[in-house]
């Protein structure tokens, strides 16, 4: 009798050590920090490079790359580096302004519930203070707080451990992608809108099968924060008209102001989900001109290349839809699946599976002992988060 090897899934197992080693070097550092052992860095914007570049990105990116032993093509391909349209961009901009309304009024109501619970946040909170009226100092915070959290961060979570876990559910890998975003920001406060923000840039990831779109969306978030705290502190140009509307949503009256809060979160999500079926829309218009752009590659030179009207979108249309359904066939004959086991598979996965998976082959299941790193990370961000509220430590 064969004997069971303990760890079964060695990608699972070694992609959630990975992360845990992300977790614990941020802790690492920022306990040293929070004891002034890092005070000889002088500079804020230095911890944040470190923090952001150091272990957001180059860390999962080298390590990713070293143990698995995977080219640079294979790397980008698995942390979703592709490349998007204009539209896409444009589509994304908006849909960051979207999120920041819904995470504005979520936020609020998050931190109802702490404080009814007792927990009084203190001001410092996010990081994206403006106390310097400096141009200068604005800009160092724009590429700080929102340039390289919206690029590092993006690749640890959507990029790394979302590629990680996303062939084994992606409602499974949605979701504790989206919790291990929360934990790592070490603070009860932010936890609570940072899981609501991962689960949207993670729908977004697997929809758009690209980074990018999470990656301006989370750009856009914090640069809007920043820049209206910036404009508040230092009374810059909009600072009187903000402060009209902080005033306004503080004493109005009450159901005005309910009422106005309704109105503008439900055309935040009105259109936030206008612009997720666009920027979908855009990925499979994408997906389909690299293809006609394969296909004119692979013909050329050869007798089909005079049979196929290039210019006839419908005609290319046909054949993208008769090479998916052949691809389809043929991964389900490698794989020797049956109809029987795949409509098994199919209702085993449950509906949302289903629509966002990349395809309908069986989906890896993985042994409790394989994520135990990712439950140890789980814990380490529980812990940190609660060690933050109850004594602000981290």
């Amino acid at each position: 009798m064969t004997k069971k090897p303990i760890i079964e899934n060695k990608f699972v197992f070694w992609s959630g050590l990975i992360y845990f080693i992300i977790m614990l070097a941020f802790v690492i550092v920022k306990i040293l920090n929070y004891n002034g052992l890092l005070s000889w860095l002088k500079y804020d914007w230095l911890y944040s490079f470190i923090i952001q570049v150091g272990i957001m990105f180059l860390v999962p990116l080298l390590l990713y790359k070293f143990c698995f032993k995977k080219t640079w093509k294979n790397t980008a391909e698995f942390f979703s580096f592709r490349p998007i349209s204009f539209k896409s961009v444009i589509f994304s901009i908006l849909l960051g302004i979207c999120v920041f309304v819904v995470v504005f009024y979520f936020s609020n109501f998050w931190s109802g519930i702490l404080s009814f619970f007792g927990y009084n946040p203190s001001s410092s909170g996010s990081g994206t203070g403006g106390s310097e009226a400096t141009i200068g100092a604005y800009l160092l915070a724009i590429f700080t707080s929102c340039v390289l959290p919206g690029v590092c961060e993006e690749t640890a979570h959507r990029g790394f451990l979302f590629g990680s876990l996303k062939n084994f559910g992606v409602k499974r890998a949605i979701l504790i992608s989206a919790l291990l975003f929360g934990l790592m920001h070490f603070n009860i406060t932010q936890f609570g809108y940072a899981f609501l923000v991962g689960i949207i840039l993670a729908f977004l990831t697997v929809n758009t099968k690209s980074i990018f779109p999470a990656m301006i969306v989370h750009f856009m978030n914090n640069f809007i924060s920043t820049t209206i705290n910036y404009v508040v502190a230092n009374d810059w140009f909009g600072s009187s008209a903000l402060s009209s509307i902080a005033t306004f949503f503080e004493e109005g009256n009450f159901f005005l102001v309910g009422l106005v809060c309704i109105i503008t979160l439900l055309i935040a999500l009105v259109l936030g989900s206008y612009l997720i079926v666009k920027l979908f829309g855009e990925s499979k218009i994408g997906q389909f001109k690299k293809f006609k752009k394969n296909l004119q590659k692979e013909v050329k030179g050869t007798p089909i290349e005079n049979e196929i009207d290039f210019n006839n979108q419908r005609e290319i249309f046909a054949i993208y839809q008769q090479t998916s359904l052949l691809n389809m066939q043929q991964n389900l004959e490698k794989q020797e699946l049956d109809i029987g086991k795949m409509i098994k598979n199919l209702e085993s996965r449950g509906v949302i599976d289903i629509m966002l998976a990349d395809s309908l082959t069986t989906t890896e299941k993985s042994d409790k002992i394989d994520n135990i790193f990712i439950y140890c990370a789980i814990f380490l961000g529980a812990v940190g988060t609660f060690l933050s509220f109850m004594w602000g430590i981290l």
